[in-house]
């Protein structure tokens, strides 16, 4: 049986350090000490909030130059990462790698409402908040709920900082992010690199495919929580459950009558234009 080496006297030696050097300077607000001045006060910014360290292209800002500095790549790398497992990319390498680690765990927590599956138990919980919890949380911007706090502060943050335009070099369309024009583009080239391994079908987004194999299949991975009532698609569920609830989102500009769905909108705008033909009404969602 084999027995651990014990640590050498150098190690030993450069441990007994750490014990040895002062940290005069102390966090104020906790019990934390440090060595030098300016780990002090990147650590304050823990409990300030502070980000002084702002990208100058997208606006977005972090507590450390270092967390900035591998936010730009973001911007500057042009040759992108791609995931070989979906069509997401990555400005670095490393980035990837991090991220083709959650295509090869096992997702063992399962939704028995919509079958929607993740890694770890923590992240089911939070998932299962959507279907069940009150949307108590208001921006005070737009008026958008959530359920949670965290998801009002990360959707707050987008009426903070401007919104990032990269446009497409053939069309007058723009995009908040290199990942996105790039999937946009295969509509330009007519590049489909993802296929239905049922029928051949090719596909330009990887998320057209899924949902086009469950024709295949027959899977109806979303289910209503209050009837049982199963579907393919988790806009189809959206509607189904407006039955429920009784919500009428999209409301009519001129009289403001409200509907289900915008398709009997759009034709009940037309019974004012036959009036005012001139008139252009916009269709807003309450």
């Amino acid at each position: 049986m084999s027995r651990k080496r014990p640590p050498s006297v150098n190690f030993l030696t450069n441990h007994i350090k750490t014990h040895s050097l002062t940290r005069p300077f102390k966090c104020m607000q906790c019990i934390k000490t440090f060595r030098k001045k300016a780990d002090l006060i990147k650590h304050i910014r823990v409990h300030t909030g502070e980000k002084p360290h702002k990208c100058t292209i997208c606006g977005k800002s972090f507590s450390q130059g270092s967390y900035l500095k591998i936010h730009c790549e973001c911007h500057t790398s042009e040759n992108l990462h791609q995931c070989p497992h979906c069509d997401k990319s990555f400005p670095t390498a490393f980035k990837l790698s991090i991220h083709v680690r959650y295509h090869s765990m096992e997702r063992s927590y399962q939704c028995n409402q919509c079958g929607k599956s993740f890694i770890y138990a923590s992240l089911l919980r939070r998932h299962k908040g959507y279907h069940a919890g009150e949307r108590q949380y208001l921006c005070s911007i737009c008026g958008k709920s959530f359920v949670y706090m965290f998801d009002l502060k990360k959707h707050q943050r987008n009426h903070e900082r401007p919104r990032l335009k990269i446009p497409c070099t053939l069309c007058n369309k723009t995009f908040a992010g290199p990942e996105m024009l790039r999937c946009h583009l295969r509509i330009h080239t007519g590049e489909r690199p993802f296929r239905c391994k049922i029928c051949g079908k090719a596909f330009s987004q990887i998320g057209n495919m899924k949902r086009h194999e469950r024709v295949h299949t027959g899977e109806r991975p979303f289910t209503c929580e209050r009837c049982g009532k199963t579907y393919k698609h988790s806009s189809h569920l959206k509607n189904h459950m407006l039955s429920h609830t009784g919500e009428r989102p999209w409301q009519c500009s001129h009289c403001g009558r409200s509907f289900k769905f915008a398709g009997p909108l759009k034709k009940h705008e037309r019974t004012h234009l036959v009036s005012y033909k001139h008139t252009h009404f916009c269709f807003t969602r309450h």
